[in-house]
Formats: structure tokens, C-alpha cells, sequence
């Protein structure tokens, strides 16, 4: 799913970044323009494509 943002993103002109959530520190947050959060889902939660 964050390929599918991403390349979304990317189409409409914007640089993307990739984190894994132990890499990110608050003080980054200033960097960016704007931030998406993911997380995987699990059982009734999976989306199905």
C-alpha cells in the first residue's frame, strides 16, 4: 500500500521519503511539507485489492 501513496504522490510532483518508524525523530517532523503514517493490518483488517 505505501508503494501505491507513494507512486501517487510522485505523479503529482512531490519527493517521498521512506521511514521506518524507529528511524523517524520528532525533530525531523519541520522537514517535510507533509506525512503520511502506516502501519500493516492483520485479519478483518487486511484490504483486499
Amino acid at each position: 500500500m505505501v508503494y501505491a501513496v507513494a507512486e501517487g504522490a510522485k505523479k503529482a510532483g512531490a519527493e517521498v521519503s521512506f521511514f521506518i518508524a524507529t528511524e523517524f525523530d520528532a525533530n525531523q517532523i519541520n522537514s517535510f511539507d507533509a506525512i503520511a503514517f502506516g502501519c500493516p493490518s492483520m485479519g478483518a483488517e487486511q484490504l483486499w485489492v
